[in-house]
């Protein structure tokens, strides 16, 4: 399976003995995480998302966002825009953060003084 381990490691300075003793496993066994030749185990992916600081998901691929936000910290509008941003899909996401960007300038055309 497809993974980050290898770039989140190298992100931070890490060599995979460091990082195989702060995970409990042997070195070898990073490396066969980072050469998609096992997979880690759910337990140890938790460790990963702790150690390396990101979501399981963002080690895996299955999103592009290191660490979301908990849906508690979050208003209803946030939510919202959150769920319908999700929905348009990757093609029109640039489109709705270009509108959103042009609001911000418009606004700040319009009051200054932020």
């Amino acid at each position: 399976m497809k993974n980050r381990i290898q770039e989140l490691r190298k992100e931070r300075n890490i060599t995979q003995v460091a990082l195989s003793t702060q995970i409990g496993v042997s070195q070898e066994t990073i490396s066969a995480y980072e050469n998609e030749k096992h997979d880690p185990s759910l337990e140890n992916l938790i460790k990963l998302s702790k150690y390396l600081n990101v979501s399981i998901d963002y080690i895996l691929y299955l999103s592009d966002c290191r660490r979301p936000e908990s849906s508690d910290q979050l208003s209803g509008e946030e939510i919202q825009l959150l769920d319908m941003f999700r929905q348009v899909g990757r093609t029109n996401r640039q489109l709705v953060l270009s509108y959103m960007q042009g609001l911000i300038d418009r606004g700040r055309k319009m009051n200054p003084s932020r």
